[in-house]
């Protein structure tokens, strides 16, 4: 065993002290977690040193692997990796040698021959070392690490992601009953929209279930609602996606759309501060949020560059994205007009793409101002222009509060439906005073429409 390595000079420089980075919460397709290293095989478990105890401990142990390593013993070096990961010396959570403990690995594995290299991955793995720690000891990708897994004949699993534990969870709730067009009636039951009345007119509340979006769209969110920006974890860079909101209809919508990218986790938080420190009762906020590798998603300058390039054809999904993230669609009935508004920070680099944006949609003969007040930029699109847009951007809506009212508006200039019976269905989807309960109550529609009451519902409303 471990008979083809080559030997290491001995003036080669550890790290001895890692530093630890703390990032966000590792899940979804973003920073994984370490998993849970095995303690130590003792039947009665010394007590746990301290951090600084610890450290001193392990740079101990380092210096002695080194010595292993510069006189090629690597079966020494293995026995005292042992040791190492027993007193978690490679996590950087409990001491500070983990960056040590990984050029050890990466220099061994770099000295060693391909034979002796499939022992070394037997050995970490027996070790209880996760599959993530030693990609990035190696520097290497899984694609690279499966490969060499095969080329070694080694099964290694690596921990079940909560993004697919949450897929799991799903599939087991839709065998319940419950599925997307449930949790959307509840939805609009939620908020006393009338789902028959609708139907009955030829309007389909849920029409916006599945979410089915393509690049296009998602360029026109990713430059008004979504929120994009890069985040550091331990094991790297990452890109974190993510919608946040205390409304209902978005609390819904959201989760689905982001589903377009990755399995989405979420948080919760109080929007206006805790009600102890305010005084009153609170709003809580969700937020939605899918963590993607910087590789996966275009920057700032890229979007706006694609932007420019697009085809007259490509105009209305653009818009489609941007009116389902900063958007607004209204009929404003004393001048029995509608009109669409996007909406931007004046003074950010989301203005560039409100101007963009109105430059593009010339493109389909709509034509747009943008009006500025304060700290707010505004594209407004009104009368026919609004019609115009509709008809082209509805196919490619998602939002349903939005895709709702679009639909409303174009039955009524199409003279489908009566001004009485426009009225009263319009007023359904209007926001009200505070109290509404579309506004603010976004953790309470999840207690009722979220994927886990189906489970509970019968049993709920059985029971005294």
């Amino acid at each position: 065993m471990f008979q083809s390595c080559t030997a290491l000079s001995a003036s080669l420089p550890w790290p001895w002290v890692g530093l630890k980075i703390n990032g966000p919460p590792k899940n979804g397709k973003g920073p994984m977690n370490q998993g849970k290293d095995p303690e130590p095989s003792n039947e009665t478990s010394p007590p746990q040193p301290t951090r600084a105890g610890r450290t001193e401990t392990c740079s101990e142990l380092m210096n002695q692997a080194m010595e292993c390593l510069s006189k090629n013993d690597v079966g020494c070096v293995m026995e005292i990796l042992k040791k190492l990961v027993r007193n978690k010396c490679h996590d950087g959570r409990y001491s500070g040698t983990a960056e040590g403990v990984m050029e050890l690995v990466h220099d061994l594995w770099r000295i060693c021959s391909d034979e002796s290299r499939c022992d070394i991955l037997r050995s970490l793995r027996s070790l209880g070392v996760s599959r993530n720690w030693l990609m990035r000891a190696l520097n290497i990708n899984s694609k690279t690490f499966n490969n060499r897994l095969t080329k070694c004949n080694i099964e290694w699993e690596g921990r079940e992601s909560k993004s697919d534990v949450v897929e799991e969870v799903i599939k087991a709730l839709r065998k319940s009953g419950w599925d997307e067009w449930v949790m959307c009636e509840e939805m609009w039951r939620f908020v006393g929209v009338n789902i028959n009345e609708f139907r009955r007119h030829g309007i389909e509340p849920c029409g916006w279930i599945p979410v089915q979006v393509d690049s296009v769209y998602l360029m026109g969110m990713a430059l008004t609602d979504l929120s994009i920006r890069k985040v550091r974890a331990r094991s790297g860079e990452y890109i974190k996606a993510s919608l946040n909101t205390t409304n209902v209809i978005d609390a819904i919508f959201f989760p689905e759309l982001l589903r377009a990218i990755g399995t989405p986790s979420v948080t919760l938080s109080w929007s206006n501060g805790t009600p102890k420190r305010r005084g009153r009762n609170s709003i809580v906020a969700v937020e939605y949020y899918v963590y993607l590798r910087t590789d996966e998603w275009p920057s700032y300058e890229e979007l706006i560059e694609q932007v420019k390039m697009l085809k007259p054809e490509d105009v209305p999904r653009l818009t489609a994205g941007a009116i389902d993230g900063d958007g607004m669609i209204k009929y404003l009935f004393s001048k029995s007009m509608p009109y669409v508004i996007i909406s931007a920070c004046r003074t950010c680099r989301k203005k560039v793409f409100l101007d963009m944006l109105r430059e593009a949609l010339e493109k389909i003969e709509v034509e747009g101002k943008i009006y500025e007040e304060g700290h707010v930029a505004r594209l407004h699109i009104y009368g026919k222009d609004a019609i115009a847009l509709l008809e082209q951007v509805i196919p490619f809506m998602h939002h349903p509060l939005r895709q709702l009212r679009a639909e409303l508006i174009l039955k009524y200039h199409n003279n489908e439906l009566t001004k009485e019976k426009f009225k009263y269905l319009y007023r359904q989807t209007m926001y009200k005073d505070k109290d509404d309960p579309k506004r603010s109550h976004a953790l309470d529609v999840l207690t009722q429409a979220a994927p886990q009451t189906a489970l509970y519902k019968e049993k709920l409303i059985t029971q005294p």
